[in-house]
């Protein structure tokens, strides 16, 4: 999801966490998923250019024909083969190797090498994960397994050309956006090769415990650092141009993070993802949802709200007391026995 000209730099809503629609619906098609996310779009002057979701028919349906967005499949499809491990006892002396590749999957879905900080195409993304998939096919053949766990391999396999699309589509998101900038051709391959993929370790780390994002930092570091010092792609640019690249370069290293589950759909309801939405009375559902957005902070302060629009908004509560006609204290009756 982006700002429309005149906005604020872009903001997707997994890197904000910002809870754009949360309701209960009777249906699951693409006109009720329309409807709903058409009202609760319209005053926000975006335009969503990237969904990422489950298969759903209804939901693909209302990307593609109403959004007229990508669509990105969920990660999980292609690590729902998780469930070959438990479908079997014999599958023990093997569950090792099918836990490394299941991790394997999930490492492989990246914009950038995190082990060298390269940048990566969907192709070689898609024989990595494909390559995956046929070790735990192998297993499960060997052992034995029904055909349902066969089937559920099958089916994560069919959303990996999905996967590759979605990081070709990011890709040539990420290379408009820079060559809107106009750079030099060293400028601009610095951006493309070191700067973008440097922030994009640094995403990645902060979803990672200290010790094991520690390393990424490192290392996006050593690729970002010499960009500026004397002599580097970006070293003579002034410090008003440096600090615009490096604003630029974190935000499409946002785009660029392998989607997250952003839609979600259960059976006679249609609802984002969001534990609020568990809740059944719209009142409260909406007063929690208000409070995720508006309230609640993340360690470095900002609110989801602060992050989706891109500047912080005013103090929710003072909004609430504003608006709220707050009563008089009641007269005191002096003749009471128990006045003061």
């Amino acid at each position: 999801m982006k700002r429309l000209p005149g906005g604020s730099p872009g903001r997707d809503r997994p890197v904000s966490n910002y809870i754009v629609l949360e309701q209960a619906a009777l249906a699951r098609d693409q006109e009720t998923w329309h409807a709903l996310m058409d009202q609760a779009l319209s005053g926000l002057h975006c335009q969503v250019i990237q969904s990422t979701s489950d298969e759903a028919p209804g939901l693909l349906a209302y990307v593609e024909h109403h959004l007229r967005a990508h669509h990105s499949p969920d990660l999980f499809h292609a690590q729902d083969v998780a469930t070959t491990r438990h479908e079997h006892q014999r599958l023990a002396g093997q569950r090792e190797t099918v836990t490394q590749s299941i991790r394997a999957i999930g490492h492989a879905y990246h914009f950038v090498d995190l082990e060298r900080g390269v940048r990566r195409n969907g192709k070689l993304i898609a024989g990595d994960i494909h390559e995956q998939i046929d070790t735990i096919r192998t297993i499960a053949q060997q052992e034995n397994l029904s055909q349902t766990c066969l089937d559920r391999i099958e089916k994560a396999e069919r959303v990996v050309p999905k996967m590759q699309a979605t990081i070709e589509f990011v890709s040539s998101y990420v290379r408009q956006q820079v060559r809107q900038l106009d750079l030099a051709q060293p400028q601009a391959y610095a951006m493309h090769a070191h700067l973008i993929p440097s922030y994009y370790l640094d995403r990645v780390a902060s979803t990672r415990t200290v010790t094991q994002g520690e390393p990424l930092h490192e290392r996006a570091e050593r690729l970002r650092t010499p960009l500026f010092e004397p002599g580097g792609a970006l070293g003579e640019l002034s410090p008003m141009e440096q600090r615009q690249l490096k604003h630029k370069a974190k935000t499409l290293a946002r785009c660029s993070n392998a989607p997250a589950p952003m839609w979600r759909g259960a059976t006679g309801t249609s609802r984002c993802e969001s534990p609020a939405a568990r809740l059944d009375h719209p009142r409260k559902r909406a007063c929690l949802t208000a409070v995720h957005n508006f309230f609640l902070t993340r360690p470095d302060g900002t609110t989801a709200a602060e992050r989706f629009f891109g500047q912080k908004p005013r103090s929710m509560f003072a909004a609430i007391l504003a608006a709220v006609e707050i009563p008089l204290r009641p007269s005191v009756r002096h003749n009471e026995p128990w006045a003061s």
